[in-house]
């Protein structure tokens, strides 16, 4: 059994910077039918995590002027975050998971996230004449494009190991990147990433695409559990 309950308590600062303090003590109990001893049948581990953040988001809106895309919005989202967990002794427990092995963190987090919105024209396809004549006939997708939608995010982020640096070890974590691009509506493009500071390497690397189809969708009955008679 593994049990994490969670204290948070959000603040505003002012109207650009906001942020949270988070509590989590961690309990994690184990039951071995086969042990040693009858002691070691029942074991536990208690942590107890602390996390806090503070932000803010900073925006602009250009006017782009075209028929379909109107205006588009550039918000800049730095991000400062703080992770503490205190050694705790776990060799007496078994290890299953990625849950038996919670090592001691005192790292602070740099983030920076770019997003791009862009508000378009209200348009309305037309129609399929099959929903016109038939009423048992639905629509299961919005015929309708435009209001406002996210165009694009790059988010880069930076851990610095306040232990490591204390130790002399390699203080600073890979750079992450993530960049989704969305164009249109029904197509997505992604990369995400990590480069080694030291030498600038790319660590890891990972291409997505996403595509849906934007033509209307119907089906013979409102409820395929419930058919109309």
């Amino acid at each position: 059994m593994d049990l994490r309950p969670e204290v948070a308590l959000p603040f505003q600062m002012s109207n650009y910077l906001f942020g949270s303090l988070n509590l989590a003590p961690r309990e994690t109990v184990y039951h071995l039918y086969e042990a040693e001893a009858s002691s070691d049948h029942n074991l536990s581990r208690e942590v107890i995590e602390l996390r806090g953040n503070v932000a803010t988001s900073i925006g602009r809106i250009f006017d782009w002027g075209g028929e379909a895309l109107q205006k588009i919005k550039h918000e800049i989202e730095p991000e400062l975050s703080y992770l503490f967990i205190p050694h705790t002794q776990q060799q007496h427990i078994p290890v299953m998971d990625g849950v038996d092995r919670i090592n001691r963190r005192n790292v602070l987090t740099f983030g920076l996230t770019n997003r791009f919105w862009g508000k378009f024209a209200q348009r309305t396809f037309a129609t399929p004449s099959e929903t016109d004549t038939d009423k048992d006939v639905e629509l299961l997708n919005p015929l309708t494009s435009g209001d406002v939608r996210e165009m694009g995010q790059l988010k880069l982020a930076l851990s610095y190991d306040i232990d490591k640096e204390r130790k002399g070890g390699d203080s600073l974590s890979d750079l992450d990147f993530n960049f989704r691009l969305t164009p249109t509506s029904y197509l997505s493009l992604g990369f995400d990433g990590g480069l080694d500071p030291g030498p600038w390497n790319l660590t890891q690397a990972m291409v997505t695409l996403g595509l849906s189809d934007p033509r209307p969708i119907i089906r013979r009955v409102l409820d395929p559990d419930f058919p109309l008679d």
